[in-house]
């Protein structure tokens, strides 16, 4: 499809449907919007990659020259186009053009392949590390404006936060309102169902169990797993579980369940629509998006919109037109109401929030991930 805003047309290929870490299976993606989005059209790049060079794009200097930064999809996407994209387009002349989803095997096919036509691509910051100096190469911006304890690594520029939390039943628990982990675990003060994402697992469901098991959140990592697996046992008759983020958008819309664990982003879109669900911000577990370069991109032209997304301004401005929340130091953005109770761009929803450890996952994803999907298998 194509879409026009301020006199310009961007084209959004298609992107492929699977979601593969490489050699794990990765379900779905963290952060994104609408977990369906509409059919775009499909375009290639036949054009060899821009010889790189290490340094951002003075204005005007890539008139002419494409790039296609490729999101995790949904609407998301129109909110990076509006506070990343366009700006770029507009200083240096570069063309933008947007592919959805990400897929880590189509990344690692390209490179590998020498075929590369992405230019730059959102992605997990674990998943960052690990690919840092063979798929992805580092990037030379100025990160001074980013929060450091959102890291992204040499290989990543860090951006767009969002929370793991729980959401509660207000109408089943409008007398007694549930607050804290230890809350969700507790099933004879809340019982009910706990409708949780399996399908993903860096979820931070097993931050959250340590936490309602007494762990300070400073001891949190390494995460011991069995005790952790020991505190969900305790709660696995009346965990069900969901696979997407459109099912968990599905089940806030159309209620059952007591609570429900997912994206606070997820959360935002469904009380768009309607929900009798409200989000449990204490100790979320707080996670963020980095982009990062392939290996044998256009750096050049790449380097020119990383500079873009590393600023303060850049993602304030898209968390103001999003449910994201951003990762970079600074005053925050005007956020509407509703944003204000769902978005991890409002500081006081995130004040006790638990950052993850992304090197934890990077170093022990394989390990972690194999212990999730034996939980969730019974």
């Amino acid at each position: 499809m194509k879409h026009s805003d301020n006199g310009r047309n961007h084209r959004w290929p298609r992107g492929t449907a699977l979601a593969v870490v490489v050699a794990v299976t990765l379900l779905a993606a963290a952060c994104g919007g609408d977990d369906d989005p509409e059919p775009a059209s499909t375009t290639t790049q036949d054009e060899s990659p821009v010889e790189a060079t290490d340094a951002a794009a003075p204005a005007g200097a890539l008139e002419g020259r494409e790039a296609i930064a490729v999101t995790f999809g949904g609407d998301i996407s129109q909110a990076f186009d509006e506070a990343y994209f366009q700006p770029v387009e507009d200083a240096t002349g570069l063309r933008v053009d947007i592919d959805e989803p990400t897929d880590y095997a189509r990344l690692q096919a390209q490179v590998e392949s020498g075929n590369v036509s992405w230019s730059i691509v959102e992605a997990d910051p674990w998943f960052v590390e690990i690919i840092c100096g063979t798929l992805a190469v580092e990037i030379e911006v100025d990160r001074s404006e980013i929060d450091e304890r959102f890291d992204g690594g040499p290989c990543g520029v860090a951006a767009n936060t969002f929370a793991f939390l729980a959401m509660y039943d207000t109408e089943q628990f409008a007398d007694n309102p549930p607050s804290t982990w230890a809350d969700f675990f507790d099933t004879e003060t809340y019982p009910g169902a706990r409708a949780v994402w399996g399908g993903y697992s860096v979820n931070g469901l097993v931050e959250a169990a340590l936490l309602a098991d007494g762990v300070a959140p400073e001891d949190l990592y390494p995460l011991d797993l069995d005790r952790a697996y020991a505190k969900l046992a305790t709660i696995q008759d009346s965990l069900q579980y969901y696979d997407t983020i459109a099912q968990q958008q599905e089940i806030l819309q159309s209620g059952g369940p007591a609570f429900v664990h997912g994206l606070s982003t997820i959360g935002y879109i469904a009380a768009q629509e309607g929900t009798v669900f409200a989000p449990m911000w204490s100790q979320a577990v707080l996670g963020w998006d980095v982009w990062m370069i392939p290996e044998g991109a256009d750096v050049e032209a790449a380097t020119a919109i990383a500079d873009r997304i590393a600023t303060h301004e850049a993602q304030t401005h898209m968390a103001s037109i999003s449910s994201m929340g951003y990762s970079t130091l600074g005053d925050p953005p005007e956020l509407t109401e509703l944003q204000q109770i769902w978005s991890a761009g409002n500081p006081e929803n995130v004040e006790t929030a638990i950052v993850t450890d992304q090197t934890y996952y990077a170093e022990n994803f394989d390990l972690f991930n194999d212990t999730w999907v034996t939980f969730i298998q019974g």
